[in-house]
């Protein structure tokens, strides 16, 4: 049971990563957590906590998909003493899924995924309102969808196969920053 996890991950203070399509070298790391609301499922798992954020923010990172279809995803949610509670709006994760597929579940697809590529998300949050954007190499894909809740606060990102143990792939370049409202001048 691996979950493969390139070891580059950047800080809001460094450079923004090319989002160019490429192969990742990555090292092959075995994690186990124990049991952690919606707990991290059973199957690889790796989760990290960031500053708690509880307004805009936005999520970068880059998933590379492996030589074979099979599920691996991503998580925001809040850290509890029982796991993570995460916003009904992820569905069973945003990322790749055993047919084939980049989307929220099986069956909730946005698009078709390429093995051995990598593909850089973008999710744009609005927490205080309750929606997102989401963008796969620079193109937005879903706008405003709801995140099930308002006013949340999320401090955890988490990445896994979950129950069906199918899925492989490369995460690097994660980013987790607090967004500024772009305002026009007067």
């Amino acid at each position: 049971r691996n979950f493969t996890v390139a070891a580059t991950v950047r800080l809001m203070s460094e450079s923004r990563p090319s989002w160019r399509r490429t192969r990742a070298v990555a090292r092959r790391v075995n994690i186990e957590f124990p049991p952690a609301t919606r707990r991290l499922p059973a199957g690889p798992a790796m989760a990290r906590r960031f500053r708690a954020q509880s307004s805009l923010m936005a999520v970068e990172f880059t998933l590379i998909s492996s030589d074979e279809d099979g599920r691996v995803v991503m998580d925001l949610g809040q850290g509890t003493t029982s796991g993570i509670s995460v916003p009904s709006g992820f569905g069973d994760g945003l990322g790749f899924y055993e047919d084939g597929t980049i989307g929220f579940a099986d069956g909730r697809s946005i698009q078709d995924y390429d093995t051995d590529t990598a593909y850089a998300f973008r999710l744009e949050l609005d927490l205080v309102a309750g929606f997102m954007d989401v963008l796969i190499d620079d193109v937005l894909v879903i706008e405003d969808r709801d995140l099930g809740t308002t006013n949340a606060t999320l401090d955890v990102i988490s990445f896994f196969t979950g129950d069906s143990e199918t899925g492989s792939a490369n995460v690097d370049s994660i980013r987790v920053f607090e967004v500024e409202e772009d305002c026009p001048p007067t």
